[in-house]
């Protein structure tokens, strides 16, 4: 039987971080992703922060991934600016947000999470795969069980042959199967949870800058 020394399940941006890390520090760790490829899942963005707190200490994208991830990574624009506009009819109301968006913030860039996580996946996979792990896509987990005389935890799929790890990370999203597999906590309902819906609007670069009034940079 294969052993690990870490399973994570889940490959967003979250477990692509756990898996980074634990290379760096020299584990051999197996990412299990239930999609095709990592990313194909992710259809959300919005803005990516690194934060400087006045008090204490935060791992930021560039720690784990290196100082030159704003040049290497796939991002989109640099926010200099944030404002909140509320719409009603033919009226609009307008708030400067931009002093709450600079607030103990070394940047902020927007990005498309699909195009990111699938940057962040080459990465960790490399590192990985030096350390005798990686990621494994399109696996669904359907048990794990605990033996406490060998302390170690057997994981089951339903496309490969079960493996042992001593640690798991679930990091398979809000309504996460492993937590429920696991019995760590139950099943959300419906009134514990909100959903959103949003839409991605597809224009060229130089109408966005016309519409917005910005410069290309």
């Amino acid at each position: 039987m294969e052993k690990y020394d870490v399973a994570i399940i889940g490959g967003g941006s979250a477990g692509l971080a756990a898996l980074k890390q634990l290379s760096t520090l020299g584990k051999q760790a197996v990412l299990l992703e239930a999609g095709e490829k990592v990313g194909v899942k992710n259809i959300s963005g919005g803005i990516l922060y690194s934060k400087k707190p006045n008090k204490g200490r935060v791992y930021n994208v560039e720690d784990i991934y290196g100082q030159n991830f704003v040049n290497e990574a796939p991002l989109q624009r640099k926010i200099t600016q944030y404002l909140l506009h509320a719409t009603s009819k033919d009226k609009v109301f307008s708030m400067d947000l931009t002093a709450a968006h600079e607030y103990q913030s070394n940047f902020g860039y927007s990005v498309l999470m699909n195009e990111l996580n699938a940057w962040f996946a080459q990465s960790a996979d490399e590192s990985a795969q030096k350390c005798g792990g990686g990621i494994v896509p399109g696996v669904h987990v359907n048990d794990i069980s605990y033996d406490n005389e060998k302390e170690r935890t057997t994981i089951q799929t339903d496309e490969l042959d079960e493996f042992q790890v001593k640690a798991v990370i679930a990091a398979d999203g809000v309504n996460s199967e492993v937590a429920q597999i696991t019995r760590a906590r139950p099943k959300f309902s419906a009134v514990q949870l909100y959903q959103g819906v949003k839409a991605i609007v597809k224009l060229p670069e130089d109408v966005i800058n016309e519409t917005f009034t910005i410069g290309a940079d």
